[in-house]
């Protein structure tokens, strides 16, 4: 796809204020998490000039969308440097910090935006999460995963920590990717990855059978005809000339 419509959905939770031996032990799994996404946001738009990206960030069982879909890098990067200093101070370092991660809120809320893009361009959801589980309102599998089949919604997950079946089961359902992370640079290499535009194709065996529909406008152009038969020509607005032969 040329024109892509991709929302980060970051885990913010108690899950990512830990500190992680495979990361590197003087940041936290959000400072990981919130730096790869600044880094991510340049990489996206050099691979997608013509894409639009967003920011969803989840805590304490809900999901903010902290940077709605846009073409431009500036505005999702002084959003992260702005959310970056007010997450490292939320909760004073207590323990418990950031509650739970909610998958299915997180998922909902970018859903619900890109069911208004254009269906000519691909629909993306990219979950970078250290949560081992997800608390939610209802059943994601159930409820949530129908309507992203519906609308076409492709939803890819990076783990932290290990794989967790939530979110495989989502990422293979809707065509999209999943992986767990080994270590800082593997880690770097899974989220860089979802920067490339992926192969053109279906959502997935679930929304129809992986068939590919091409959208395309329509256009005419004239078409040159010979004749034996002598015809009228009108010709106008040639100088030295008559009106017509």
């Amino acid at each position: 796809h040329m024109l892509r419509h991709v929302y980060l959905v970051l885990d913010c939770s108690r899950w990512s204020r830990e500190r992680d031996p495979a990361l590197p032990p003087a940041r936290t799994r959000l400072e990981t998490i919130l730096g790869l996404a600044s880094d991510f946001v340049g990489e996206y738009y050099d691979q997608n000039p013509l894409g639009h990206l967003g920011i969803v960030l989840c805590r304490d069982g809900e999901a903010e969308m902290l940077t709605s879909l846009g073409g431009g890098p500036a505005r999702h990067r002084l959003a992260l440097s702005a959310a970056t200093s007010a997450e490292l101070s939320r909760g004073g370092g207590r323990p418990g910090a950031g509650g739970e991660f909610s998958l299915q809120n997180g998922v909902e809320v970018a859903g619900r935006s890109l069911g208004h893009a254009p269906r000519h361009g691909s629909r993306e959801v990219v979950v970078v999460a250290s949560a081992l589980a997800t608390c939610d309102p209802g059943d994601v599998l159930a409820e949530t995963l129908p309507r992203l089949l519906a609308a076409n919604v492709r939803v890819s997950a990076v783990s932290l920590q290990a794989s967790v079946h939530v979110y495989k089961r989502l990422a293979d359902e809707t065509g999209g990717l999943s992986g767990v992370c080994l270590n800082a640079g593997h880690l770097r290499d899974l989220v860089m990855g979802h920067a490339v535009p992926p192969p053109a194709g279906g959502p997935g065996p679930g929304a129809g059978g992986g068939e590919v529909v091409c959208e395309f406008v329509e256009m005419g152009f004239p078409g040159r005809e010979s004749s034996d038969v002598p015809t009228l020509v009108h010709a106008s607005g040639v100088s030295g000339g008559g009106g017509g032969k």
